[in-house]
């Protein structure tokens, strides 16, 4: 049982760090091309650039939020339950 939790605590933790990688990369795409991204979501969908602002910044708020609620805070809680139970073992 043991090593189930450490395999799904590795397994969240990783995906955090690949999650919090995306968001970073999106972030600098986001900056760097703004103007091409604006322009090309007014064409497509018929947005225009305030509108694209606040769902790109929904967005990226959306991820930080699953990133820490749905996998951060189980890893840790995890994390946590297997060095309480390594300590009672000792």
């Amino acid at each position: 049982m043991l090593e189930t939790l450490i395999i799904i605590r590795n397994i969240l933790l990783r995906t955090v760090i690949i999650s919090i990688i995306y968001v970073f990369i999106i972030f600098i795409c986001y900056l760097s091309m703004q103007n091409f991204m604006i322009s090309m979501i007014d064409q497509v969908y018929k947005i225009n650039a305030e509108q694209s602002h606040i769902l790109i910044v929904h967005f990226i708020a959306l991820i930080k939020f699953f990133i820490l609620f749905v996998l951060l805070f189980p890893a840790l809680a995890i994390h946590w339950t297997i060095k309480k139970i390594e300590t009672k073992k000792k």
